[in-house]
């Protein structure tokens, strides 16, 4: 476990010498309503709620389902056993998803792989690697279950099956997975150590065809100066697609005729991030695209919504 004021000092630091971006008019964006924007402008964030899971002591990925309103998944960072929770839009606990199977060595994000045809399913990063030993990573994929709305959360079991992940180019530590809507290929994006603020970390694709394969290859496609990035998400109409570190997160608008790391040759835009200076490791956007969430780790940790507007 990392320490919170170390990185609250460090936050502190870098959100003085984190460079200004600003907004350029680009292509609209159909699904999100974005007209002749690049960048979507974000709200201050306002707690909806608070975690009341209390086994959720550490989030450290967050993701919306596409197909169930108001539903958000998540789990804690390394050191719990496989599984994830789903909650609402307020923090309310809904459901318990135990995965079966598997091991959590060091999960650090979660996805959604959509599939036209084929049910959605989530993906359990298991990716961290602080000291960059591990040979090779996991990625875990379940079918997304049900879940139905009762007086208790739900209690629910599904097996996984494993991807195993290696770096083209060696042992990284990363926190973020990205699955690509349009493609379906996956993306992590490397961490940074945590004092180097805007050092540039590199994007590694799994391309779609190798995603039903038991071991793959991640391989480099692309770079970010956001330092020690801990969390992301893409749209769900695959059109942007966000990043963010300890401080600051950023969009980046995406040309769904191009391939999704090409949005990082972009120094995309700046989004308000109300978590700055705690250890915020999760940020996924709403179902309909017209707001983000973020979460920091802690028991009982306040869940931040963030509405999207044009610029």
């Amino acid at each position: 476990m990392k320490s919170r004021l170390l990185l609250a000092l460090l936050a502190c630091f870098a959100a003085c010498v984190a460079p200004a971006s600003t907004a350029v008019p680009g292509t609209a964006s159909r699904g999100t309503g974005f007209a002749n924007q690049r960048c979507p402008a974000g709200s201050s964030g306002v707690v909806q709620g608070k975690l009341m899971f209390e086994a959720l002591d550490e989030a450290s990925g967050l993701v919306a389902s596409r197909t169930q309103p108001d539903v958000y998944w998540t789990h804690n960072d390394s050191g719990d056993s496989p599984r994830a929770f789903a909650i609402d839009g307020h923090g309310k606990s809904l459901a318990e998803l135990n995965i079966t199977g598997i091991h959590a060595t060091d999960w650090e994000d979660i996805a959604l792989l959509h599939t036209p045809g084929k049910p959605d399913r989530l993906l359990m990063a298991d990716i961290g690697d602080n000291w960059r030993r591990r040979e090779s990573v996991d990625i875990y994929v379940v079918t997304e279950p049900k879940v139905q709305r009762a007086d208790e959360p739900l209690a629910l079991r599904a097996p996984a099956r494993r991807i195993e992940v290696r770096y083209e180019d060696g042992a990284r530590d990363a926190e973020t997975l990205l699955a690509d809507p349009l493609t379906g290929d996956l993306y992590i994006v490397e961490k940074a150590l945590f004092f180097r603020f805007n050092a540039t970390v590199g994007v590694y694709r799994i391309a779609a065809a190798e995603t039903d394969a038991e071991q793959t290859i991640a391989r480099p496609v692309a770079q970010v100066a956001l330092g020690p990035v801990t969390a992301g998400d893409v749209l769900h109409d695959g059109q942007g697609v966000a990043l963010r570190n300890y401080h600051t997160a950023r969009y980046f608008r995406r040309d769904p005729a191009l391939p999704l790391f090409e949005a990082f040759a972009d120094e995309g835009c700046k989004l308000p991030l109300a978590d700055a200076g705690k250890q915020g490791e999760a940020l996924c956007f709403a179902r309909d695209g017209a707001s983000y969430y973020t979460l920091a780790e802690g028991r009982h940790e306040a869940l931040y919504r963030y509405r999207l507007r044009p610029r």
